[in-house]
């Protein structure tokens, strides 16, 4: 029990023993020292020098001298700088006699190099002048923003939907340059079923007013605002302006139809059968290929499917010529139309040929 209690001193004995030993001894004949060569001592380094002073001035456009510029040069892999004083004077020392590209930096003032400098024939007396003429004008400061909300009422395509959630959004884009300072901003928002719409704190200024059906909202696609030539329709907002003066009128036009089957040959009075599921779509017609085929607008793209008695309704078609296509099986059909100003066609397709 005794000889236990004893293990944590002797340990601590022979551990400091051994480090005063280690201490005092001298260490081993083949301890590796790092001793310098014999001999005599490394050459000094000698950098060339040249043996020209170059003496400058940097003026700006006016002759007026510019303090604390930067001027540097490159020769034989080696720079030189130097900053000029109030008197927009420097000295570059030990520079070769030849010509350089010299680089100029100064507070309010483009980054200037100037080729073909020649570093001869100055003195303190007559020093070379660098002039600076590029200066870095101040940014024009931007109109102040005048902000007002704006009401009014959109006149909505004829069988508009009622529901809120399939509401038509409007998009006020400014027709200024996107550089102007004094650009308003897009603003988009939603149209109540009445067509009622308000943009809060909207900037004062021209815009092109865009009106996109409740399938395109948040995004882009025909403006049913636009007439026949496609010519958009353009609001001035003023800050002064009263409230609710804003009226607009959706010009978009819509198709409408029925398709049925053949007609029964032995009972001709009778109605011909519906056809359910019938693909209907329309796009604006662009032209016309070389081979008298329409060329149409996809982004213009509408359809819509027959329901149970066969009818169904394209809306929301910007004025304009437009190819109908019904397909219903294996028959296809196009029609070309022309759609008016808040105008409605109705077209009666047969999914087959009907009988005699």
């Amino acid at each position: 029990m005794n000889l236990l209690r004893l293990v944590p001193s002797l340990s601590l004995g022979l551990l400091l023993g051994a480090l005063i030993i280690s201490t005092c001894s001298d260490p081993p004949v083949d301890f590796p020292y790092a001793e310098p060569p014999e001999g005599e001592p490394p050459p000094p380094v000698e950098l060339p020098l040249g043996e020209v002073t170059f003496h400058g001035r940097v003026v700006d456009a006016e002759g007026q001298p510019i303090d604390g510029a930067g001027v540097s040069i490159d020769q034989r892999g080696r720079p030189f700088y130097a900053w000029t004083d109030a008197d927009g004077r420097f000295t570059l020392s030990e520079v070769w006699a030849e010509s350089v590209r010299v680089r100029v930096i100064a507070l309010g003032f483009m980054a200037t190099a100037l080729d073909g400098t020649d570093l001869t024939g100055t003195s303190a007396d007559a020093p070379r002048e660098l002039v600076l003429t590029r200066r870095i004008s101040e940014p024009p400061r931007p109109a102040e923003m005048r902000l007002a909300d704006l009401e009014g009422l959109v006149r909505l395509p004829d069988g508009a939907p009622p529901a809120p959630e399939d509401s038509y959004e409007l998009l006020l884009v400014p027709t200024s340059a996107p550089t102007d300072p004094g650009r308003g901003f897009p603003r988009r928002a939603p149209v109540a079923p009445g067509g009622e719409f308000r943009i809060d704190l909207l900037q004062e200024g021209t815009y092109r007013a865009v009106l996109l059906a409740p399938e395109d909202r948040g995004g882009r696609g025909p403006d049913l605002l636009a007439g026949p030539d496609g010519a958009p329709r353009i609001v001035e907002h003023a800050a002064g302006s009263e409230l609710g003066g804003l009226e607009l009128v959706a010009t978009a036009g819509r198709v409408r139809g029925r398709v049925s089957g053949a007609a029964n040959a032995d009972d001709l009075e009778a109605d011909p059968p519906a056809v359910r599921g019938a693909l209907l779509r329309a796009e604006r017609i662009l032209g016309e290929t070389s081979d008298g085929r329409p060329r149409v607008d996809r982004s213009t793209f509408r359809a819509a499917r027959s329901d149970e008695e066969g009818r169904f309704e394209l809306s929301d078609l910007a004025p304009g010529p437009y190819l109908v296509t019904m397909v219903a099986g294996r028959r296809r059909e196009e029609r070309r139309i022309e759609i008016r100003e808040r105008g409605e066609v109705v077209l009666q397709f047969e999914s087959e040929e009907s009988s005699r």
